[in-house]
C-alpha cells in the first residue's frame, strides 16, 4: 500500500460515507475523518473546496477528490486496482 494522505469528509447517519470508511479499514489504508456534523469547521473547510455533499475523499492531495461511494474509483486511486480493470469494464467479451 502507497503512503498517500487521505482525509474524508463525512457526516452522521449517511450510509455512503459509512462505505468509503468500510472499504478503507478493509484495504488497511490510514485515513482521517472530518466529521462535518459534530465539528462545523469541518463543513466550512470543506466548503472552501466547493464541496457541499459528504463523503468527499481526498488521496494525496486537494486534487484528487472522489465524491460520494465510488468503489473502483477509490481502489485505482488507492493503488489496489489495475487501471486496466476500467477500461475493459465495458468491453464487450466476444469482440
Amino acid at each position: 500500500m502507497s503512503k498517500n494522505n487521505v482525509w474524508v469528509y463525512i457526516s452522521e447517519d449517511n450510509e455512503d460515507c459509512e462505505r468509503v470508511l468500510q472499504l478503507l479499514n478493509r484495504k488497511n489504508v490510514p485515513y482521517e475523518v472530518k466529521n462535518v456534523t459534530k465539528h462545523p469547521e469541518n463543513k466550512k473547510e470543506m466548503q472552501k473546496h466547493g464541496i457541499y455533499g459528504t463523503p468527499a475523499t481526498f488521496i494525496g492531495d486537494e486534487n484528487n477528490l472522489i465524491l460520494g461511494y465510488q468503489e473502483e474509483k477509490l481502489n485505482l486511486m488507492l493503488g489496489v486496482l489495475d487501471k486496466n480493470y476500467l477500461l475493459n469494464t465495458d468491453a464487450d467479451p466476444d469482440a
